[in-house]
Order: structure tokens, then C-alpha cells, then sequence
């Protein structure tokens, strides 16, 4: 009687696995990705920093674009960096 119990089970869990790899096939094939919100941001720092800055804005999400070298009239350098961040939303087609 348990043995019987027990194929039932097993019998069953490995149809309920089936039908979620199907179902979950099916969805991955119906749906897609794309950026719903893209912000931009643009620092000056000078040319001590910009290593730190390109790991903290890293840490935080960023993705470093564009660096423009603005040379200073005192012979300071300064580094004008952009960074991006974009959020990916998945949507599923009908």
C-alpha cells in the first residue's frame, strides 16, 4: 500500500514538473525586455578623483559613457564624466 502511495506521488510531482517547464517555455517565448527609464547623469571632478568616482557611481548602477578632458586655466585638470543607468522591464506578449 505505501509503495503504491508513493509511485502515485512520484508519478504525479514528475507530471507537475513537465507542465512547468512547458508553461514556463511558453512564456519565455512570448515575452521581452526593454528599458522603461534611462537616467543620465554628468559630474566635474578633478583628476584625483576620477577613478573614485567611476567606482562609486559604478557601485551604485551607473555605466560610465563619456569622459571630456576640461583643462583649467591654472593647469588644474578636470574631468567632466557621464553616466548611464538603465532599468530593463520583461513584458509578456498576449
Amino acid at each position: 500500500m505505501t509503495d503504491t502511495l508513493l509511485i502515485i506521488i512520484a508519478v504525479l510531482l514528475a507530471v507537475r514538473i513537465v507542465l512547468q517547464v512547458r508553461q514556463g517555455k511558453r512564456a519565455f517565448d512570448k515575452s521581452y525586455a526593454t528599458t522603461c527609464d534611462v537616467e543620465n547623469i554628468s559630474t566635474v571632478v578633478d583628476r584625483y578623483r576620477v577613478h573614485d568616482t567611476i567606482r562609486d557611481y559604478g557601485k551604485r548602477g551607473y555605466e560610465l559613457v563619456q569622459v571630456i578632458d576640461n583643462k583649467g586655466g591654472s593647469g588644474n585638470s578636470e574631468y567632466q564624466l557621464f553616466f548611464t543607468r538603465k532599468k530593463i522591464k520583461n513584458f509578456l506578449e498576449e
